[in-house]
């Protein structure tokens, strides 16, 4: 029993256990985890009706014909011929033998008056007996059994008759019957000793309908619509019930169960429930209007000396009524419309592969109605937070039944935006509730997982404790330690531990009783062991599939906050710190003399804009991804997305929005900002990098506002060619650091000076002024509708900071200097507000001169975002363009991070230490020849360094291998793991850095041979699986090489592209000859590329491995099935390669060795256990005679089992 979870002591025990043992390479690996082609298995706890099969005890009854029906207590009854039905239980028996009459005086307890059986069988029968003496019996049938078994008095001639037959009844039951009184002592001793009564008898309390009515509705409103006090209604509902059922006597508990009762077993009508809900949130809301036109009337009777009471009275109540009649007319007419609409729909069936599930539309209306109802009157920033929901067929049917018949009953276009935002939200929190979500009692306060250890583990580390403890003792007697406590103790073990197993001689010894403690600890310990690892399997599997990114953080141990940290910054501190950045409105100078040189933008024409258009609105919409972290209304991209009934009142709303910015409802443009930490001073708030979360819909608004923008900008071709921070269809930093690489390598070959400064901001998001941020919407002409929108909701920007993973929330912040990160818009916003520094440092017409057959062109500045490299020729040039730098950051108060900052002189191939001192009189330092500076994630000086960044790279790419094998993920994740969180290591460096074919090579067996250590990849199986797609019967790992080459190929079509359109990528094409991995001057390279065929071929021509292929490819094999267990992957990654080993056919069997290894000194290679055929893969598993009756039997009667519980399940029958 050693798979089984560690459990207390129970009869029963169905809750969900860890798993069984974990599989291993070998023999009957695997059997405890059979799966069908579909990836079904033999449930052994399937649920049930409770009428279709026998329990545990009842199987082994059958077995010595024993009605299965009968408990355990009603054996001794049926074996002696004693008529106790199924319904009888334990009490019930000890209740007839404690009234059959015995030796003694009787007695009879007061439980025991208290119990009547519910059969009548043992009364009818008793009653015909007892007509035969008593030919006109007064009593019927339960009257007679209630005279019985209940303290009712009847007159004793009655009570003789009745006893008289149990009497002659209890002789066979009784456990000593060698002195059985007659009848007539019986009835002496009756009438000497009458038997005490206990009082009147009890009955079960029945619950009206009206009483549940009234306990649900008392509940609705003490918890106004379960929005408040939901841990403190049961005082108020017992003192209320009490009132109102003052016979019943029930308990705060007991109204507690029968409240959760009413909706688990639908006790009243479910229309029923949701029309109470609804009717009290109406009478609350024609309060709150009587309660405010009060108000008013006091207010007009201040203002008017009390001259209009008598008027305002009448007009007052007549509103009222009104409105109150006109709220019920509505709750009518939606509970007629629900009804004919349930009436109509009923119930849509999806079909699953594994099963047929039933979608519930009436639930489904019912859960939303009461969502609505529940957060119509809750801020949206204090609703629950809705999880990331697993895809399937039944999650997407439920969105489409909303989307399709619920939503649309409540749209309409004089529906402002707070409703269409509360019933986005309710639909969502419907969905995910049917979807089986589960929310706290308490949904707007933030609940936090505390890591309890489970009960079963501490039961076992207690079991651990104690054999050691026993073994301590047991080691000290045995070491002539004769203490009376010791003495004691040993002796204890010794009455406890006789047995060592049920095959073996009991111990006698003390070496043998702790050699036998040794045993139980070891077993214990490796139990332990298994649990805690099947437990962290499940955790690990799950929160790689709900949340990848956090799996991968967690797994690095990168910017964590635990709450064991205690080096954190307090609320005080991160709002103190934050605040003074961001509260702090700054003017940039408006008469900077440069605003001058900028001026001139008659090559802009005026933006045109009326509206977002609709096909821009649904293009943003479908390409959102689903489940980026939501803002404080917690509403996803998933839910914008799917639920297109809404779209058109979305997209109406945004566009009234833009044209009447005052109408945006202030909680839009609020965020939460969590603190990740980027060094090791994780106390002090500035080294923290804030990650601002918006609400879905305010990034869905700046998208399209973004959209249009950049379309603009593209027209008038605008923004710079140096800056790649927010270019569409660009190569971002890879392009840069390309165009760096030719820079610097062709004043390193041909020997020419270059002087270089880099360039870093301090905050460079967190410090532009907001007066330069529309400046510069007026400056490139952006529609003045759009420019008065952002200014507007410039001024409601706010945010909360947190610290990820703790409790830490601070107050709220305004941003009054900054951009609001963390939307589509702000990148875009940025790159505008430094564009005009580009133009600048351009105008002067200085920079290092790239030569290419006796032309040139001037560079004179790199731009990724805020990340600056300025190229000269020498010093001077270096500083003119470093002075217009700094001029143009003064201006608009950004300042240098001089710590970061530096410079790189090189005249003629020597370095030069060159200081550059700034208006504040901070110096700039200069590198030196072994200093190097991380420019945009490569370290270099006068070049990348190759050698030290590959090495770096590898290093993080074999470390990040290792922590992933290391997880319990199953196959399929830990594939995918590999390519999502280790490969793109390497991936950036492809085309900056040079990678031989051999390297490459080198590093994707560095996965093989990494999965081979852990068990996870036979050394033997076949490379080309590793490679290949998953339903194509492959592993489904990226190749390295491949992608490699794939990257350089496009990469150099890229700039060829754009060759035709700018003059700098053209000088590029032309100079780099072998200065970069692209060698973009000959254009006749061609990609090394291995396509899935080839790699399918060369599969297929192994005359081992491809054995399997051949199978495959027969006519009569479906090839897809047959890799479905592959396709699906939740195999562990152990056994998938184990089984993968034995279709290429590597295990080591005597046919494997002797023909395939050739091991020396090997006599036959005939089977081990039949010694009848050679031993290959095929014998061993198909045709061995010798385990015909075992192994074979197994596996078709597990695969029979499966078959037979499935077809029990399509026709109903379990």
């Amino acid at each position: 029993m050693e798979h089984l979870m560690e459990t207390e002591k129970k009869k029963y025990n169905l809750r969900s256990l860890p798993g069984e043992r974990r599989g291993a390479s070998g023999a009957d690996a695997g059997c405890h985890s059979m799966r069908t082609i579909g990836g079904g298995t033999l449930s052994r706890r399937t649920l049930t009706k409770q009428s279709t099969t026998a329990g545990r005890g009842e199987l082994s009854r059958r077995a010595h014909r024993v009605e299965a029906t009968a408990g355990r207590n009603e054996l001794n009854w049926r074996t002696h011929d004693v008529e106790v039905t199924a319904d009888s239980s334990g009490d019930d028996t000890k209740t007839l033998s404690s009234s059959i009459p015995q030796t003694c005086l009787p007695y009879m307890t007061r439980r025991t008056a208290r119990l009547a059986s519910t059969s009548t069988n043992n009364a009818y029968a008793m009653q015909r007996r007892s007509t035969e003496r008593l030919p006109s019996p007064s009593l019927s049938t339960t009257q007679s059994e209630h005279s019985l078994f209940s303290n009712i008095p009847s007159p004793s001639s009655t009570h003789s008759l009745f006893r008289s037959p149990t009497s002659s009844l209890s002789s066979t039951c009784t456990y000593s019957s060698r002195t059985t009184r007659s009848t007539a002592a019986v009835q002496e001793a009756l009438a000497t000793n009458p038997v005490p009564t206990a009082g009147p008898s009890r009955t079960r309390k029945k619950w009206t309908e009206d009483m549940n009515r009234f306990i649900w509705r008392t509940y609705l409103l003490i918890t106004n619509c379960e929005t408040s006090q939901m841990n403190n209604y049961l005082e108020a509902l017992h003192r209320e019930f009490d009132n109102r059922y003052p016979d019943m006597h029930a308990t705060r508990q007991r109204l507690g169960d029968q409240k959760r009762a009413i909706i688990r077993r639908k006790l009243l009508p479910q229309p029923r429930i949701a029309d109470q809900r609804r009717l009290i949130f109406i009478n609350k809301t024609y309060t709150k209007r009587i309660n405010k036109l009060k108000h008013e009337v006091q207010l007009k009777l201040t203002d008017q000396n009390n001259q209009i009471l008598p008027n305002l009275n009448d007009s007052i109540t007549e509103q009222t009524h009104n409105t109150h009649e006109s709220l019920i007319d509505c709750t009518l007419t939606l509970t007629e419309t629900t009804t004919t609409t349930n009436a109509q729909n009923e119930n849509i069936t999806i079909h699953n592969t594994d099963s047929n599930s039933t979608l519930d539309s009436n639930r489904i209306e019912i859960e939303f109605n009461k969502a609505l109802t529940r957060f119509n009157i809750i801020d949206p920033e204090a609703r629950p937070y809705i999880p990331k929901q697993k895809t399937s067929r039944k999650f997407a049917k439920i969105t489409q039944f909303l989307n399709i018949n619920i939503l649309p009953k409540h749209l309409n276009h004089e529906l402002d935006f707070s409703s269409l935002h509360t019933l986005i939200y309710s639909a969502a929190y419907t969905a995910a509730i049917c979807n089986g979500t589960k929310f706290s009692t308490e949904d707007s306060i933030t609940t936090y997982k505390r890591n309890r250890t489970p009960a079963w583990q501490r039961r076992i580390e207690s079991r651990i404790e104690k054999y050691r403890l026993e073994i301590g003792r047991l080691t000290q007697y045995m070491s002539g330690n004769r203490g009376q406590r010791i003495l004691k103790t040993v002796e204890e073990i010794k009455n406890k531990y006789k047995t060592h197993s049920q095959h073996e001689e009991p111990n006698t010894e003390p070496q043998h009783f702790l050699d036998t403690l040794k045993q139980k600890l070891n077993a214990t310990a490796n139990r332990l062991k298994r649990y805690l690892n099947c437990t962290k399997r499940k955790q690990q599997n799950g929160n790689f599939i709900n949340n990848e990114k956090q799996f991968y953080r967690t797994l690095g141990h990168n910017n964590q906050i635990t709450s064991k940290t205690t080096e954190i910054p307090s609320p005080q501190n991160l709002h103190q710190f934050w605040a003074g950045i961001w509260e702090n409105p700054v003017q940039h100078n408006t008469h900077a003399d440069w605003l001058q040189k900028i001026a001139d933008t008659s090559n802009i024409n005026q933006m045109e804009f009326e509206n977002i258009p609709v096909d821009t609105f649904i293009q943003i919409i479908n390409r959102t991804h689903n489940w980026k972290a939501p803002g404080t209304d917690n509403i996803h991209n998933y839910w914008y997305k799917k639920l297109t009934c809404t779209h058109p009142f979305v997209h109406s709303h945004i566009c009234k929005f833009i044209q009447s910015p005052h109408t945006l409802p202030t909680f839009i443009t609020q965020g939460i900002t969590y603190m990740l930490p980027k060094g090791s001073d994780s106390k002090n708030p500035a080294n923290y990098r804030p990650i601002t979360c918006l609400q879905t819909i305010y990034k869905i608004i700046t998208s399209c506002i973004s959209e249009i923008i950049y379309r603009h900008l593209n027209e008038y071709n605008v923004l710079a060619e140096q800056q790649k921070g927010c270019k569409k269809n660009s190569q971002g930093c890879k392009e840069q650091l390309i165009i760096d690489s030719i820079v610097m390598r062709q004043a390193q070959t041909k020997n020419r000076n270059i002087h270089m400064m880099y360039v870093d901001y301090k905050k460079a998001f967190d410090s532009v002024p907001h007066s330069w941020l529309l400046y510069v919407l007026d400056h490139y002409k952006i529609h003045p509708c759009l420019i008065t929108f952002l200014s507007t909701a410039m001024l409601h920007w706010k945010t909360k900071l947190k610290l990820i993973n703790n409790e830490l929330t601070t107050d709220l912040i305004k941003i009054k200097r900054g951009i609001f990160q963390g939307d589509a818009l702000s990148p875009l916003w940025f790159c505008m507000a430094l564009n005009p520094l580009s133009e600048l440092l351009d105008s002067t017409n200085i920079g290092f001169k790239l030569r290419c057959n006796n032309s040139f062109h001037i560079l004179s500045h790199l731009l990724y975002m805020g990340d600056i490299k300025i190229y000269a020729t020498n010093n001077t040039e270096l500083n003119k363009l470093t002075d217009i730098t700094q001029s143009f950051s003064t201006d608009i108060h950004m300042q240098f991070g001089v710590d970061k900052c530096k410079t790189h002189s090189i005249n003629r191939g020597k370095t030069e230490y060159n200081f550059y001192t700034l208006g504040t009189g901070e110096q700039i330092e200069p590198m030196d020849e072994h200093t190097t500076y991380k420019y945009l994630g490569f370290r270099q000086s006068r070049q990348i360094q190759q050698k030290q960044t590959k090495l770096e790279l590898t290093q993080k790419f074999k470390a990040r291998i290792s922590q992933i094998l290391r997880t319990q993920l199953n196959s399929r994740n830990t594939i995918k793991a590999i390519n999502t969180y280790a490969i793109p290591v390497l991936i950036y460096s492809f085309g900056i850095l040079a990678w031989s074919q051999s390297d490459l090579i080198k590093l994707q067996r560095t996965i093989n041979t990494h999965m081979t250590t852990n068990r996870k990849h036979h050394p033997r199986s076949c490379t080309q699986r590793l490679t290949l797609p998953r339903q194509d019967g492959g592993r489904g790992l990226i190749d390295i090489q491949n992608l490699h080459n794939n990257l350089i190929d496009k990469l150099r079509k890229y700039f060829y592209a754009q060759a035709g359109q700018s003059h700098l990528h053209k000088f590029l094409t032309d100079i780099d000859k072998k200065l970069t991995p692209l060698n973009l001057n000959d254009t006749n390279i061609q990609p090394k590329l291995l396509s899935k065929q080839q790699k399918i071929d060369l599969w297929a021509q192994k005359s081992l491995h491809g054995r399997h292929l051949a199978d495959l490819s027969q006519t009569h094999v479906d090839r897809k099935a047959s890799n479905e267990w592959l396709r699906r992957g939740e195999l562990f990654p152990e056994t998938e390669a184990f089984v993968i080993a034995i279709q290429d056919q590597v295990i080591d069997t005597l046919n494997y060795k002797k023909h395939i290894i050739r091991t020396p000194n090997l006599p036959t290679d005939l089977c081990r256990r039949c010694h009848s055929s050679s031993e290959t893969i095929q014998h061993i598993t198909g045709s061995c005679k010798s385990i015909v009756q075992t192994d074979y039997k197994h596996r078709h009667d597990q695969v029979a089992a499966i078959i037979h519980q499935n077809l029990a399940h399509k026709y109903s029958f379990i």
